[in-house]
């Protein structure tokens, strides 16, 4: 009985909050953010879809708060990240979504910088953002192509080793092909040396 108390005192609570700064994104986004997270809408309806409609109709629709909610969740992201954003707005969150969590930051940081560069504001808009955003995914690819690049390297230098240690095998003089063929395999080991050191 306790919990239900305290549940839907803390329901009432955020709603008297969302209400009050229903104007305001900051406010409202967290106590609505808290209400679905929190799953305190519970206390009051079996769904977050029929607590919108029972207890926000006409005030804000189900897509409406799950982007605002969405909003509220990478600015959390942001802040944990070490950014200091006052706001994110609703499309600034969805063109920041676009990347790994670990990759927001980044993201965000690179648009604030180059704000404060051009305008000495620290807010980066939204344009500011998307240009970020699209600037780490083709970092992003161009790492991965380069990976790739090395994978396929490394995948032909050990055919070329296993070639070069089956002819070992195959000759009936060693003693004749010997030091020539210890010098190929040299080659081709500090060639896997070198792609190994450039993955890592």
């Amino acid at each position: 009985m306790s919990d239900l108390v305290a549940g839907m005192a803390r329901l009432s609570e955020q709603e008297e909050i969302a209400n009050k700064h229903l104007a305001s994104a900051i406010e409202f986004a967290a106590a609505l953010h808290e209400i679905k997270s929190g799953g305190l809408y519970k206390f009051k309806s079996p769904t977050w879809e029929t607590y919108l409609q029972d207890h926000w109709s006409g005030k804000i629709s189900r897509s409406q708060a799950d982007r605002i909610i969405s909003a509220h969740t990478v600015k959390l992201t942001l802040e944990s990240g070490g950014a200091k954003p006052k706001v994110v707005t609703t499309k600034q969150a969805q063109k920041l979504q676009k990347l790994p969590t670990n990759l927001q930051v980044a993201a965000y940081e690179k648009a604030a910088k180059k704000r404060y560069e051009e305008s000495q504001t620290a807010e980066p808009t939204t344009e500011d953002i998307d240009e970020a955003v699209a600037e780490i995914e083709q970092e992003e690819r161009s790492q991965i192509d380069l990976i790739r690049m090395y994978a396929n390297d490394f995948s032909i230098l050990v055919k070329a080793a296993k070639a070069l240690e089956m002819r070992i095998e195959q000759l009936s003089h060693p003693l004749t092909h010997g030091a020539e063929l210890v010098g190929r395999m040299g080659e081709v080991r500090h060639g896997i040396d070198e792609i190994i050191q450039a993955l890592r």
